[in-house]
């Protein structure tokens, strides 16, 4: 797949954005918002994009220069790309390395007030304390715009995530295969991460989850020391990333021979179902969760439902829209997110299923296929 081109569309949207925003710079410190703009993820840096110029300009501290040059220079067809190095101290660099002289906050200064005046309207997702008496009220804040652009996804996204799905499903099944019983919870969540980066993967999205019993009733939990034995339930959260792009799915594992969670799996599958029945374009997000929730209610579960429903995944794990009580979203075509009801009971286990799907016109398109419930 040709991941520059996703990058390229992606830098489109933000200029077509600014355009009708009538923005004459924007300055974009958040390193997901740079990501998703570039396919660069540097701490420290600062990403200009020069409206009025067409251009874009990329500072960052010297020992990443070459890389982010590498990257951008991929861009230049499409716009002027200036990629500097800045300083917080005085230090001799190669010839080939273009500088600014002075730190971050500098850097950030520097473009602000050249903003100011040329009387520019300046779009800012963070700002820097440092900058706050300088900034006050002569900027537009474009942190949930962009959160909103990212949202929508293109075909070419969809299909990088879908790929980074694959692999994870893959590398699940292999593990799977190759059997759990004797292994430590952490044994197996690096044995998942080694087969996808074997099949592909840049890396995990995240700290992998394989939390069996109690450890299960953790929605976050630390993959532990613990050896899985026979008839122990398993809780397995795991998502690969590939060029930016993640994929998020949780899975149980079951003895062939247990019986005694099957109420409660039945029940977080039924309200997983029941979710899925009500995505579609146009959907309020909060309607979405309320489903899910009245679904464990009858069950006299609805209590041990502790978290929100889903959330948007993309060049973040989690991100814009949100699926909980309290969400403002509504569902556009395109959105890529999670539906994942859970169930937690201290001391005992937990039961969590995640589907992963792309929003579109009459329903959910799921992209994590396999098996929900998986048995050794």
């Amino acid at each position: 797949m040709d991941t520059v081109r996703i990058f390229i569309n992606n830098i489109k949207r933000i200029f077509s954005y600014a355009e009708e925003k009538r923005l004459g710079k924007m300055i974009i410190l958040d390193e997901s918002n740079q990501a998703w703009a570039t396919n660069l993820r540097i701490r420290g840096s600062v990403l200009v994009i020069d409206v009025n110029n067409r251009s874009l300009r990329y500072y960052t501290p010297a020992l990443e220069y070459w890389r982010a040059e590498e990257i951008l220079k991929r861009y230049s067809d499409i716009l002027s790309i200036e990629t500097l190095a800045y300083f917080r101290y005085k230090i001799d660099v190669p010839e080939d390395i273009r500088t600014f002289e002075g730190g971050y906050v500098d850097v950030v200064k520097k473009e602000f007030i050249d903003c100011l005046e040329k009387n520019l309207i300046c779009g800012l997702d963070i700002v820097p304390q440092e900058i706050k008496e300088i900034v006050q009220e002569k900027y537009k804040d474009i942190k949930e715009d962009i959160s909103s652009l990212r949202a929508i996804k293109s075909n070419e996204e969809i299909s990088l995530i879908t790929r980074a799905t694959d692999i994870s499903m893959k590398a699940l099944e292999k593990v799977i295969d190759e059997g759990i019983i004797g292994y430590s919870e952490k044994i197996i969540a690096g044995k998942i991460s080694y087969y996808m980066r074997f099949f592909g993967a840049d890396q995990e999205a995240f700290p992998l989850i394989v939390a069996s019993n109690e450890n299960s009733a953790y929605p976050h939990a630390n993959s532990s020391s613990k050896t899985i034995e026979l008839g122990d339930i398993v809780l397995i959260d795991i998502g690969a990333k590939i060029s930016e792009y993640n994929s998020d799915m949780t899975r149980m594992i079951l003895s062939k021979n247990s019986f005694r969670e099957k109420h409660y799996i039945d029940a977080v599958e039924e309200s997983l179902n029941k979710a899925l029945e009500k995505i579609e374009v146009g959907a309020k997000a909060s309607e979405i969760d309320a489903v899910a929730r009245e679904t464990l209610n009858k069950h006299g579960l609805g209590k041990f439902f502790i978290h929100s429903l889903g959330h948007g995944v993309g060049v973040d794990v989690h991100e814009k829209p949100a699926l909980s009580s309290t969400s403002k979203d509504i569902l556009e075509k395109n959105m890529v997110v999670t539906v994942e009801p859970g169930i937690y009971f201290r001391g005992r286990f937990g039961v969590r299923i995640e589907d992963l799907v792309v929003v579109e016109e009459r329903g959910p398109r799921v992209l994590t296929s396999m098996k929900r419930v998986l048995e050794y």
